[in-house]
């Protein structure tokens, strides 16, 4: 029973470690929209063989990019990149069914083609923000954008 000694230090170590995680994964948050123009955003990645589950982040546009970053990681970099000119518009809805549970209520998902090979991305923001994203991709330097069954409610 000398492992009980040392039970207040490992409990200590234990909620050190979680706090400064927890502060890590805020003074991200805080760095990375104070730049500005940061919003919510889920994705889920679609191939040929299967879907992947959504994951919950947040985005921003930087010049001809879209930059997708995870809500819960500690690093700075975005881990995916679109760049505006290879990105077709497929279609906009509402999230419907399992979805639910899964992601805000009100949110719209956007699903957004690579044009590189056959994959497409689901994207999970509010009407805002995909009401942005749609204007951000019109204005870009290609002129054939593919916009299907948009409907904005």
């Amino acid at each position: 029973m000398r492992w009980l000694e040392y039970l207040p230090v490992l409990v200590a170590i234990s909620v050190g470690v979680c706090v400064c995680i927890i502060a890590g994964l805020f003074i991200r948050r805080r760095l990375l929209t104070a730049g500005g123009g940061i919003f919510d955003c889920g994705m889920r990645k679609f191939t040929a063989q299967r879907s992947k589950p959504w994951s919950l982040g947040m985005a921003r546009y930087l010049g001809d990019e879209f930059l997708w970053y995870r809500a819960f990681s500690l690093s700075a970099s975005p881990v995916f990149r679109l760049n505006r000119r290879v990105m077709r518009l497929k279609l906009q809805r509402q999230v419907v069914g399992e979805e639910l549970l899964e992601l805000p209520f009100g949110d719209f998902v956007v699903s957004v083609a690579s044009g590189v090979d056959a994959t497409y991305y689901d994207l999970a923001m509010s009407a805002g923000s995909a009401l942005g994203l749609t204007t951000w991709l019109e204005a870009g330097p290609r002129s054939d954008i593919t916009m299907v069954d948009l409907a904005w409610h």
